[in-house]
């Protein structure tokens, strides 16, 4: 975990870059889809905003997740504009504003594509996030297609997982594109 916290900020703005180019090439990726759910990058993570900002002009619906201090859950909030719909939220990790609007908990949103950062990935479509499970609760009550993003090193060849984690349907990173059996 120590060697991610000193990740040289032009690694994560090269890895970035070339993680968000692999996106916006993949077309197919998220022609159909009704909607992608990414993150606001914290500390090493890969910035998608390059992507996000090419998803909002393609006229692709995004959602970030947005803490519920009541529930303490994660709930998925549409955003039009990256620069002014995110603020510090909890943990001070960006998300939408409290005027924007969640996705109501039966939406349909199985078509939407995730994009979720990790600590480690694996080739079997593991992830290591931070430990609380935010990720695997929202995919549980959400669902849709599952990307991993990081750093090619980030990739181990096996991660112990427990019966309520949620596999990936794939992975991008800065050097490939990986696709798991779901």
């Amino acid at each position: 975990m120590q060697l991610l916290h000193s990740v040289p900020i032009e690694i994560i703005e090269n890895a970035s870059a070339e993680i968000c180019m692999r996106i916006i090439n993949m077309e197919k990726l998220i022609a159909k889809t009704a909607g992608i759910v990414v993150y606001a990058a914290i500390q090493f993570e890969i910035r998608l905003d390059r992507f996000v900002n090419h998803a909002l002009m393609k006229g692709t619906p995004v959602y970030y997740p947005r803490y519920n201090n009541s529930s303490h859950q994660y709930n998925i909030v549409k955003i039009t504009h990256l620069k002014t719909d995110l603020s510090p939220g909890y943990l001070a990790i960006p998300e939408p504003n409290v005027g924007l609007h969640s996705v109501g908990e039966y939406t349909d949103i199985s078509q939407f594509v995730w994009f979720i950062p990790g600590i480690a990935f694996d080739i079997f479509g593991g992830r290591i996030g931070r430990g609380k499970g935010f990720y695997d609760s929202l995919l549980n009550r959400y669902g849709g297609k599952k990307i991993g993003i990081g750093y090619d090193w980030q990739l181990t060849p096996r991660i112990p997982t427990n019966k309520h984690d949620i596999g990936l349907n794939s992975l991008i990173s800065d050097k490939r594109y990986l696709e798991f059996e779901a």
